[in-house]
């Protein structure tokens, strides 16, 4: 059993979808995906909303594979990818809510940029960090098997990592120079453009994610013969 930090905004219903996605076993890592962004695309697409699920995940997943004697390693490493491939695909939503909020006037300051180009860049760090929280907290065989993702994921780069890299890259050359500094600007103000930002990401991963989907279970289908 893993011992979840007070820091960490756990949830449980998501936890427990992880954990039955693994004692299922098949397409793991496409099951686990779908769990994650489904998670994440409800309420705010913000660093808290993000830690707290993939902390759940992590650890539903060890759960889930800590009961099964056989293939239990892959069990995890595959669920790791999958929850990468959404986080993957998170980037490309908060990427496609500052393109939206940058084409409206004054929805978006130069300070709001950074802050989101800021949590972009920091994702990657989130995810193998909280995989060493989780790595950190359990004294079962799956300890190797997590720190193991995490040291080889720094060598060889995550999904999410890239996709981060891209989007800041790719923000930074289309909308750096039609930013304005804004004089002044309140806390507050900073904080509802944050808040807005989140919201508008989670609507479009719902979006990213409904299709991923559905295009999952297509390929599911068995053609008639």
């Amino acid at each position: 059993m893993n011992k979840q930090s007070d820091q960490q905004q756990t949830n449980p219903e998501v936890e427990s979808a992880a954990e039955q996605a693994v004692d299922l076993g098949g397409d793991i890592k496409s099951a686990v995906r779908d769990i994650t962004m489904q998670a994440l695309s409800k309420g705010k697409l913000d660093t808290d909303q993000i830690r707290g699920v993939v902390s759940s995940v992590v650890a539903g997943v060890t759960r889930g594979a800590e009961k099964t004697e056989n293939s239990s390693h892959g069990s995890v490493r595959d669920a790791l990818s999958g929850l990468d491939e959404a986080l993957a695909s998170s980037v490309q939503a908060s990427r496609l809510a500052i393109e939206e909020a940058a084409g409206q006037v004054g929805a978006l300051g130069s300070n709001e940029f950074k802050r989101a180009m800021d949590d972009l860049g920091a994702l990657e760090g989130l995810f193998l960090n909280t995989i060493k929280e989780v790595a950190a907290s359990t004294e079962t065989r799956l300890k190797a098997t997590l720190t193991d993702f995490v040291d080889h994921a720094k060598i060889s780069g995550t999904a999410v990592g890239k996709a981060a890299a891209q989007a800041v890259a790719l923000l930074t050359k289309q909308l750096g120079s039609l930013l304005l500094e804004v004089a002044g600007e309140g806390a507050d103000a900073a904080l509802r453009a944050g808040a807005q930002l989140s919201e508008v990401a989670a609507g479009l991963l719902e979006g990213i994610s409904d299709s991923l989907k559905a295009r999952s279970e297509k390929g599911k289908e068995k053609p008639e013969t």
